[in-house]
């Protein structure tokens, strides 16, 4: 080991050595092979000019990074020829369900996502020299973005730096807590064999995609624009850890959180793995210092635990929505998008799955997904305002979006129409405040009149709309929607003395 070189002498001259790398984005495991490599073949850096001293012998430079130096031990030959030290990546994306150990407990260390860095075995120099050297080039680079910025990221460029060397240790870490993102969008990706985080900033339309591919078991590959690295943690993991350091800023005012799942693929015979959804609500349950402002929530579920035994999911899709809702500020969250994932295919594709469906069928059962009571009890649902349900696997259940002041469904016929009514007549069932409902497709108006009318509903024509009036169960209120080919909307009122239902 060649104590007398350079960088154990000049930590300086380390530092400045790893300077491009570190803008590079190079991990300090691979900034650390090289200068191992360096100081074990008496290579010298060429970036910065080194003291003359007796055991150098500088050769011309070239146009390498690297200039190779006689060592004192045979002065006059050329230093080893050994070859730069690369490692070898298997870039191969792996299966995520079951290769990943899913943990249902995230502690404070593992939330952070700073890496550990010990010295371990005997090498030229101590790791832990190289991570103190990238310590402080990230301190200097958050304080030129503390002068430069004001502590505001507007740019992918910073976030992502942010993102990057936060990693290194926990001074970083601290740091790295004391910017606002100025984020527009924020959308959670889960794959079968990876998992995407895609950010859109406000003041640019552009998207810029982080991705975590699975490797193995605890072992994954991280890409942050044209940058990729390793860590030996699950991409499950490794991705909700991103995702919760982007949301737990206290000033965050985020527009849009997105939840999805990776569209089927024909090369797997099962359902997508959410567990990494589902860790982003643990870290977001636990987080008890203040709630995220999100101003419109998007999140996908799947039917998984409708066909399987329910052991073999790692937690109900409804219930990792309810923890996520208990960290949603409350009055703040304005709009709930759900969908479900489309397992068509699967279905097809699987005799076991189309057996469980075709029994559902033939004893009159439907297949929605419904929403359970973890949901309906959180402050944030029961205050948001626009829900939006354009999915035809989401159970339309009314007595639940009552509070809503509007709803936004895929389709609307008569005996839905009829449906919603009778909901509304009950006791305590009428909207707050009036309710309307968005319908995506085109609604066959005279169909609907003729039909409500066979029913002996109250309906008239007028225009482009029908006008239906009914009085509620007690005969204490009137109820009245109004419906063009698009829109639904319903008032009510107190009954006058001496007023009677008329039918047509």
């Amino acid at each position: 080991m060649n104590r007398n070189h350079v960088f154990h002498k000049k930590p300086k001259i380390l530092r400045t050595h790893l300077e491009p790398k570190f803008a590079a984005k190079c991990s300090i495991r691979e900034a650390h092979r090289e200068v191992c490599w360096m100081i074990r073949t008496n290579q010298l850096p060429t970036n910065v000019v080194v003291p003359r001293g007796p055991i150098y012998n500088r050769q011309p430079q070239s146009n390498n990074t690297l200039v190779t130096v006689d060592s004192d031990r045979n002065s006059g030959t050329a230093g080893v020829s050994e070859a730069r030290p690369v490692e070898v990546h298997n870039e191969e994306k792996q299966l995520r369900v079951n290769a990943v150990i899913r943990r249902s407990i995230m502690d404070n260390e593992r939330k952070q996502g700073v890496e550990k860095y010990e010295n371990e075995g005997i090498h030229e120099i101590q790791i832990t020299k190289i991570r103190d050297s990238y310590e402080s080039l990230t301190m200097k680079l958050f304080k030129r973005l503390d002068r430069d910025t004001g502590r505001l990221i507007r740019t992918h460029e910073d976030l992502l730096n942010i993102l990057f060397h936060r990693r290194h240790s926990l001074k970083c870490y601290q740091a790295s807590k004391n910017y606002n993102f100025q984020i527009q969008k924020l959308k959670f990706t889960v794959g079968y064999t990876d998992v995407k985080l895609e950010i859109t900033m406000k003041d640019s339309p552009e998207v810029t995609t982080l991705e975590y591919w699975c490797q193995g078991q605890d072992r994954c590959a991280v890409t942050y624009g044209a940058t990729r690295f390793y860590l030996n943690k699950s991409c499950d993991e490794v991705s909700a850890v991103d995702l919760y350091f982007l949301l737990k800023h206290p000033l965050l005012r985020l527009p849009e959180l997105e939840f999805a799942i990776e569209e089927y693929d024909s090369e797997y015979d099962h359902f997508p793995d959410i567990s990494a959804i589902a860790i982003a609500g643990l870290l977001l349950m636990n987080k008890r210092s203040c709630q995220t402002h999100v101003r419109k929530l998007d999140y996908m579920f799947t039917r998984e635990s409708m066909f399987m035994d329910k052991l073999y999911t790692f937690a109900l899709d409804t219930s990792v929505l309810a923890q996520m809702l208990i960290h949603l500020r409350s009055r703040y969250l304005h709009e709930l998008s759900l969908r479900v994932w489309n397992d068509s295919e699967l279905i097809a594709g699987d005799s076991e799955l189309e057996f469980v469906l075709n029994d559902c069928v033939e004893t009159n059962k439907v297949m929605e997904l419904q929403l359970d009571g973890l949901v309906m009890c959180r402050s944030a649902w029961k205050h948001a305002k626009v829900l939006n349900v354009e999915d035809r696997l989401m159970a339309k259940d009314w007595t639940k979006f009552l509070h809503f002041e509007t709803v936004c469904v895929l389709n609307m016929d008569a005996k839905r129409i009829l449906h919603a009514k009778n909901i509304f007549q009950q006791n305590d069932m009428l909207p707050g405040n009036g309710f309307t409902i968005q319908v995506r497709d085109v609604m066959n108006l005279l169909e609907i009149q003729n039909d409500l009318i066979a029913e002996r509903i109250n309906v008239r024509r007028e225009e482009n709309e029908l006008a239906v009036s009914c009085l509620t169960n007690d005969d204490k209120k009137w109820i009245f929607f109004k419906i063009d080919n698009r829109k639904i909307v319903v008032t009510h009122r107190k009954k006058r003395r001496g007023e009677v239902e008329v039918y047509n």
